[in-house]
């Protein structure tokens, strides 16, 4: 919901996927995204292919511009706008849907069991409901990664899909509860609302079984390698950890950048100068609050994007190699 976020300006820097796409100008950024908005107007209120070409081919160059639009919550919006593309009959799109939903709920449950995860989310069952006794709490721990996963794969099957359903709307429900009640989080409840509503209106009724719901089609088989499928190589490192639904794996990286060179603090843009902060005699960027600030956006957790706008920061110094440091944690 932050314009900032979609339009072209030089206070945070744009880290295109394709390096030498090119980049619009502020005032044309602008133009696009009013196209763009009209477009996703029109989309649920006439089913056009020339309308969801342009639209998929428009919010594409949003994407491939700037990997820091590439949210989870986008990502997850683009792939649903894909599945209600150019279907033959609302049978296809629900196929599409189901197994889009399964990898998500799949990865991210899977992705879920590790350590950083299992001690935060008991930590905060220990905090908020201490009166329920401690093997309890641990055996919930434990489970959360297995349930999420366990409720996406009966989505699969037309005799468990609406256990499935209701188990999933059950568990966005205390989601968007516990971020209610905790004051935080805003930002996520959209989508969790978008989810419920999807799940309930689409995927609860569908009666298509396991045999045909994994007969090849094209966009079946495109929802599959990406959200399936290509998720695996996040294990080995060779896949985002956006994209791969494992956010709360405890794997991303994030990071400071230290500035080495003093005069950078009267070069660099004054809308970044109030991330700033001394310690122990040195100065440091932090670049998470300036992206939540100013985008409304978690950084794209890659070393990659560091270095960039590590790059970025250095570019205001006269002496560019060594005016930065990224410092990971």
């Amino acid at each position: 919901m932050f314009p900032n976020l979609w339009i072209s300006n030089n206070h945070f820097p744009l880290i295109p996927i394709i390096e030498k796409i090119p980049i619009l100008p502020l005032f044309a950024s602008k133009i696009f995204l009013g196209v763009v908005v009209l477009l996703l107007t029109i989309f649920p209120l006439k089913q056009n292919k020339y309308v969801q070409s342009l639209l998929l081919i428009l919010l594409s160059y949003l994407f491939l511009s700037d990997i820091n639009r590439l949210q989870p919550t986008f990502y997850i919006f683009m792939l649903l706008l894909f599945c209600h593309s150019f279907a033959k009959n609302d049978k296809e799109t629900r196929m599409a849907i189901i197994l889009l939903f399964f990898g998500i709920y799949f990865w991210s449950g899977i992705h879920k069991y590790n350590e950083h995860f299992l001690n935060v989310w008991l930590g905060g069952l220990n905090k908020r409901i201490p009166f329920v006794p401690y093997f309890f709490r641990v055996a919930f721990t434990y489970a959360v990664p297995f349930l999420e996963a366990g409720f996406g794969l009966l989505l699969l099957s037309k005799t468990t899909r609406k256990l499935g359903c209701i188990l999933l709307i059950l568990m966005h429900g205390i989601i968007i509860t516990a971020l209610l009640l905790m004051k935080t989080g805003y930002n996520v409840i959209p989508v969790n609302i978008l989810m419920i509503s999807t799940i309930a209106l689409v995927i609860y009724s569908d009666k298509t079984s396991l045999k045909t719901l994994i007969a090849p089609t094209y966009k079946k088989t495109f929802i599959t390698i990406l959200v399936i499928l290509l998720p695996i190589f996040n294990l080995f490192g060779h896949w985002d950890h956006f994209l791969s639904f494992s956010i709360l794996s405890g794997k991303p990286k994030y990071a400071t950048i230290r500035i080495n060179d003093t005069t950078l603090l009267k070069k660099l843009p004054r809308e970044i100068k109030p991330y700033i902060t001394k310690y122990n005699s040195e100065y440091f960027v932090y670049i998470s609050s300036w992206a939540y600030d100013y985008k409304g956006i978690m950084i794209y957790p890659e070393t990659r994007i560091y270095n960039k706008i590590n790059q970025y920061l250095a570019s205001y110094s006269t002496n560019k190699k060594g005016a930065t440091t990224v410092i990971e944690y």
